[in-house]
């Protein structure tokens, strides 16, 4: 199981998942319970999801220019 970063809107969560498809769905249901998002609908195409922590171990993002 994988460790993802979530964003939307300003807000971030981490969710566990085993693929990005699944942590986007999860990350979608926790920042519908959110209150700031209650009266919006969260739609999936929205979410940004970033890989974290892959086997235990983190990864690091470098941009290679």
């Amino acid at each position: 199981m994988n460790g993802y970063i979530c964003l939307y809107r300003q807000s971030r969560t981490d969710v566990h998942a085993d693929t990005t498809h699944l942590a986007q769905q999860k990350a979608v249901a926790v920042f519908q319970a959110m209150p700031a998002f209650k009266r919006r609908r969260v739609r999936a195409y929205d979410v940004t999801v970033y890989l974290a922590e892959a086997e235990g171990q983190h990864v690091m993002h470098i941009a290679d220019f």
